[in-house]
């Protein structure tokens, strides 16, 4: 079922600041104080739109990758049960189904470019029938944006994250805090202060203290399904040579476009992956044209991908025991990370 103007008004304003006061909300939206107040509380309730934190992995000690899958066993059967695999995998951040040349996109999580055959091996023992291969990017970039709608634009309209970012040290206090962060298992702050053992005011210097350190990116609500009514696409993107211009245009198109919603910028079969959302299947190959436009000459090459299903979005607060041992095979006296969210 598709959302109203005024929910999806409301969850483009909470994208990425969950934080925002019913007032500040209806500043923003138009709508009235009540009108704001029952939608969010039937939102949330709903399972609609739920807290997701957002938290750049390279802070962590991590490194991320972005998997093309290929399902060589026929039939629906093989999917459905590669795509719970990766679904399951405790390092699996994100798992769609697309059409188009490959059948699955993964991104996971890894210590050191050793934890990638590590991954794939341990899909491959539980599914020993199903036969995939694959192509695996390292991902160098990031950038997030709002769900844009409407002329005015919104403040703190994206976030980025990259390989740049160097690893930063946090204790068990930190890490409580992110996991139920991860979970969404709290109402408030005051609640969440309670849940983590210490005073609401040593919690707000804790997250404060994340957000500077480029931990902790942004905290806000996502919706888990396409109850936006949108059809969604992933464009890959190869460049016809390497430069800072490209990335610079592409940079520029995902904050201020109102189709985009992230970039993936990688190292490997392509050099960008866009995300979109386009309110008809129809407009797709417009859009494309129009992309090509923008950025001839750097781009060789677009490859039009509908997204078919999205499988998973972000790991899973139940997934953390498996990550705190992440890497440790790859190197004794390395701190494996100890927490992703």
């Amino acid at each position: 079922m598709a959302l109203s103007d005024r929910e999806l008004d409301i969850i483009a304003c909470m994208a990425f600041d969950a934080s925002m006061s019913i007032a500040q909300v209806s500043a923003e939206t138009g709508l009235r104080d009540h009108v704001v107040r029952h939608a969010l509380k039937g939102l949330v309730e709903s399972g609609t739109i739920r807290l997701r934190p957002y938290v750049s992995p390279y802070s962590l000690g991590l490194m991320e990758f972005h998997a093309e899958v290929v399902v060589e066993s026929p039939g629906q059967a093989a999917l459905s049960a590669l795509a719970k695999a990766f679904v399951e995998s405790p390092t699996s951040t994100f798992v769609g189904e697309v059409a188009g040349d490959y059948h699955l996109s993964v991104m996971f999580l890894a210590r050191s470019l050793a934890g990638i055959p590590r991954f794939f091996n341990d899909i491959c023992a539980k599914l020993p029938e199903v036969k995939f291969r694959k192509s695996v990017s390292a991902v160098l970039g990031v950038t997030v944006t709002h769900p844009k709608r409407g002329p005015k634009p919104l403040p703190n309209s994206s976030i980025t994250y990259s390989a740049a970012d160097k690893p930063q040290k946090f204790d068990e206090i930190d890490e409580k805090i992110l996991v139920l962060l991860g979970s969404g298992a709290f109402s408030s702050r005051r609640e969440l202060a309670a849940q983590c053992g210490v005073p609401q005011s040593t919690l707000d210097y804790r997250i404060q203290g994340l957000q500077q350190r480029g931990v902790l990116l942004s905290i806000g609500y996502t919706m888990p399904d396409y109850s936006d009514g949108l059809s969604r696409y992933a464009l890959r993107i190869t460049a016809s040579s390497p430069g800072s211009e490209l990335r610079e245009r592409l940079q520029g198109l995902t904050v201020s476009h109102q189709a985009v919603r992230w970039m993936l910028q990688l190292a490997g079969s392509c050099d960008y992956v866009l995300g979109v959302r386009l309110s008809q299947p129809g407009m797709v190959s417009a859009f494309t044209h129009e992309l090509r436009r923008h950025l001839d000459p750097f781009v060789s090459k677009v490859d039009v991908l509908p997204e078919l299903f999205t499988h998973k979005t972000y790991i899973n607060p139940e997934d953390l025991d498996v990550l705190r041992r992440l890497g440790t095979a790859d190197d004794e006296a390395a701190a494996a990370p100890r927490i992703a969210v």
